[in-house]
């Protein structure tokens, strides 16, 4: 049962957002005054209050995703694949994040950028249509989240990227 009502929140969550359009790696980035800060603040602390979605690292990714999207919504950020770390949940900021990003509304955590290759983690979030696969965009992720002609989900994946991408 609490599977079923997280997802129907992951949802309806993500319509009531109107998540279009933060995606443009072109979009200037800002930095967000006191009182969106404030805002965000009290946001995060409502939504651990009341949320039905278990403590784990898709949990924490989706919520990085949607108090970015809500920021970005409201004018408080830029619109980017970037994610400034004030969005990050406390779940991400656990992995020591160089940097945190979207991709195809998954999350993508880089922990080390060496010899032009990035690593760390990429999180699945429920939200997302896009199941990640080996080679596209660059990503080679392990475990391979396809074997032979079955696909298995995986919530979390190491990955490596050439920084290129």
């Amino acid at each position: 049962m609490k599977i079923i009502l997280a997802v129907f929140l992951l949802l309806f969550t993500s319509l009531l957002l109107g998540c279009q359009g933060i995606h443009s790696p072109s979009a200037e980035q800002t930095q967000p005054s006191e009182s969106a800060v404030a805002s965000h603040e009290a946001y995060v602390a409502r939504v651990q209050a009341t949320s039905a979605l278990p403590d784990t690292l898709a949990g924490a990714a989706y919520l990085t995703y949607v108090a970015h999207a809500r920021a970005a919504n409201a004018g408080e950020t830029g619109r980017s694949e970037t994610i400034p770390p004030l969005y990050w949940a406390e779940r991400i900021k656990q992995l020591k994040p160089v940097r945190v990003y979207t991709h195809r509304v998954n999350i993508v955590v880089v922990q080390s950028v060496s010899n032009n290759v990035e690593s760390g983690k990429y999180i699945y979030i429920p939200i997302s249509s896009y199941l990640p696969m080996n080679g596209d965009d660059g990503f080679v992720f392990n475990p391979n989240p396809k074997k032979g002609k079955a696909y298995r989900v995986h919530e979390v994946l190491d990955f490596t990227r050439p920084t290129g991408n």
